[in-house]
Parts: C-alpha cells; structure tokens; sequence
C-alpha cells in the first residue's frame, strides 16, 4: 500500500514477493467486496435499508437548539422538531457540538443526511490521507487507489456510515493528529495534535485514553486542555451553564456505560463484547487497560525511538477499545489510523509480523458481517440454536483481529527498545 510495500517486496525473496502481494491483494478485495455484498443484499431487500439512524438524533438537537428548547430533553414533543421514529432521539454529546449540525437543518433530514455522510467520509479520508502523507512516502496512482477504496470498504466504516454515526469524522481526526504527531516537532504540530486529540473528547468523553500522546510532550497536553477548555466555555456562553449541567447529567448515565446483556441470538452487527465471559469483572479490566496506557505513556517520556509517537498514539486507540464502555463494531473505525501504523512501521520487517497486521485488520473488517450473520441465522442451523450463546462470543472475529494488532503493536514496542531476543 505504497512504494514503502513495493520497495519491500521487491527486496525480498520470490516466495516472499508472491506471499505478500498476494495476501495484499486479497485483504483489498475483501475491504471491497463485502461492501459490496451488503449493497445487492440491501437492494433485494435481504438486508435492512440505510436508514442513517443516529443521525436522526443529531438532527433533532439541533432543531431544539435553533428554537431554544432544551438540548437534552428528548422526551418532550416539541414544536418545530420533526418526529423521526427510526432516530435514537439522544443526544449525548458536549453542547458545543450541535453547532456542527445545524447547518443540515437546511436541507429535509433525507438529504441532511446523506449530506453528512458525505462530509463525514471526507474528513475521515482526509486524515487517512495526510497520516500515509507523514510517512514520506510516494504512492502510484493505482497504489492510492486501492488505499482509499480499502478504507472505505472497512466493515467498522461502513456500519457507521449506514448508520449516520460521528466514529468516521472522530477517526479521521485522530489521524490528522497522529500525522502532526509524527512530523517533526515544533510548537504549530504539538499545537494540532492536541487539538485534534481534544476534539473527538468532546463527542466520546470515553476517547479519554486517545491522549496518551499527549503525556509525552507538554505542548501537546496543554494545548488539549486550552482546547477543549474553551470549546467547553464556548458552550457554556452559547447554551447556558444549566444545559452543561444537564449534558454532565447525561454524560453520568451515557447509554449504560457498559451494562447491556443482551443474549447473543439478539446481537446485531454492531456488537463486539471483548469481555462478554468476564461477567462483572470487565469494569476492573477495562479501568486497569486505562490506567495502563497512562502509565506506559508517562514512562515513555524518557524513551525515544523511531516511531514511539504513533506507537503511544496506537497504544491509547487500543485503551479506547477495550477500556471504553460502549465500543461497538462502528466504533472499531478508531482503529483506521492504528492500521495504518502498524502497516507503514512494519512492511520492511522480516518473519510474519506484517502479516500479523493485515490477518488482525482482516478479521476486524468482517466482524459485524460475521457477527450479523451467525446471530440471524445461526439458531436456524441444525445443532447449532442451543450452542449459539457460546459460539457467536467466542467466534467474535474483530475481537481477535484487535487482540492480534495490539499483540503486535506490543511486540513492536519491545523490538524497539530492544528486549531481550525480540532486538535480535
């Protein structure tokens, strides 16, 4: 996915060249095909329609933010806000954000919505850009192209696409700050970076642990403090301190943070439960993957290495995966920019490593496929109805896919400071 590919490739062995080319071009057409399959099941009316759920929500906040009615009370029929009965109807997100969407008002919630699709891919494809960008590399024509039809045919990007989420718009961010992160240093770069770690916060206050970057250099922290203090502020001026005392209120209780237990037949293809048979204990693993993170990313300030900005950077994506208590399948598009890292970081390494990265990303990209799949029409399976609560959380193929890219990125980080035989 880039001269950095060709040029490894072309180095290596015969045997090597074949093995990578082909398992390249195999991972690019599964990011394109499944997409596809989705499209002609969704056309034969298999499947379920887009409908651009979530943004429904954001759609009617901003129709009570523009009339003056309460942000967060979605309970009440107000005047002036349209019934949208496929919509969530909340709105969970810092007050300051609805200002993004009420230009959308402009335009029948069917066309807003697919207006906002589209700015939301493009910003997501705009980061991807500018990360591959950072990398100093020159990419073919064809090269680029497999690149951005791969990332849109990413099953995470896809659900949150059809489902009119923000994961893809957060995910392009966090890559425009991974790729100021890894330029080189200065006060305008540590700036961005903040700013760009500040901002999804304030959508996903559970993105907390995306700033672990910022631990490793002071310009960074402060500027997501200023940032993100200010938006806070802002929202305060515009709204009024009683709607950011509602918003803390809504904050506390989030969507269960966590608390669902649905049954396995039920789950959707937005599910992924990489703690579902640690029953209660989960809140105890996730708090300590947090606390972790923040460690490690203090602990780093004294290391220095090729790469050890985007790999605390990958470090504090994972901390959102598995310390956040609501991640979902769309919500695996945080992990876009930790893909590519690990793709860029490790190609030139010898033995299976990069093919460790392009089977993790291969597994996340048909989780909800998989997940949707097995939990439909698994109790249809002969033999299968009274296993099904084991089979689809153990199958869980994005679960995996995660475990096996951080595994790497761990791996990744040993090698560089030189552990044991891992320097060998």
């Amino acid at each position: 996915m880039g001269d950095q590919i060709s040029g490894a490739i072309a180095r290596s062995s015969s045997r090597s060249v074949s093995l990578r080319d082909i398992l390249v071009v195999v991972l690019w057409l599964a990011l394109v095909a499944f997409p596809l399959l989705v499209i002609v099941l969704k056309v034969a009316g298999v499947a379920d329609g887009t409908n651009f759920y979530d943004f429904g929500a954001y759609y009617n906040a901003a129709e009570r933010a523009i009339h003056g009615y309460p942000l967060y009370d979605w309970t009440t029929d107000y005047s002036g806000v349209t019934d949208l009965p496929d919509s969530p109807v909340r709105f969970l997100y810092a007050p300051i954000t609805v200002l993004l969407f009420i230009p959308f008002l402009a335009f029948r919630p069917g066309t807003a919505a697919v207006l906002w699709a589209v700015m939301s891919a493009s910003i997501y494809l705009f980061g991807i850009v500018a990360l591959c960008r950072s990398f100093d590399t020159a990419l073919s024509r064809r090269q680029w192209i497999m690149l951005i039809t791969g990332a849109v045919g990413f099953g995470p990007f896809v659900i949150t696409t059809i489902a009119g989420q923000v994961s893809a718009m957060l995910s392009g961010l966090l890559c425009l700050a991974a790729a100021h992160a890894h330029s080189e240093g200065g006060n305008r770069n540590a700036f961005l970076t903040g700013a760009f770690t500040a901002i999804p916060v304030l959508f996903k206050a559970f993105y907390a642990p995306v700033g672990a970057i910022l631990l490793r250099d002071n310009r960074r922290l402060v500027s997501s403090i200023l940032v993100g203090v200010s938006l806070l502020v802002a929202g305060i001026l515009v709204f009024g301190l009683e709607t950011t005392i509602d918003y803390l209120d809504v904050l506390r209780g989030g969507k269960g943070w966590g608390s669902g237990t649905d049954a396995p037949r039920e789950w959707t293809m937005n599910k992924f439960r990489p703690f579902y048979f640690t029953g209660p204990f989960h809140i105890l693993l996730r708090a300590g993957i947090i606390v972790t993170v923040a460690c490690v990313a203090i602990l780093s300030r004294k290391k220095d290495f090729e790469s050890i900005d985007l790999y605390i950077f990958s470090l504090g994506c994972f901390g959102v995966v598995f310390g956040g208590p609501t991640v979902a399948s769309a919500g695996l598009t945080i992990l876009v920019p930790v893909i590519l890292i690990l793709l860029f970081t490790t190609i030139q390494r010898e033995g299976g490593v990069f093919l460790a990265v392009l089977t993790g990303t291969f597994l996340v990209h048909i989780h909800p496929y998989t997940v949707d799949f097995l939990a439909t029409f698994g109790p249809e399976l002969p033999g299968v109805r009274s296993a099904i609560s084991l089979l689809v959380p153990l199958i869980q193929p994005g679960v995996w896919g995660v475990f096996i890219l951080c595994g790497v990125l761990l791996y990744e980080i040993a090698h560089k400071m030189g552990f044991g035989a891992l320097s060998s």
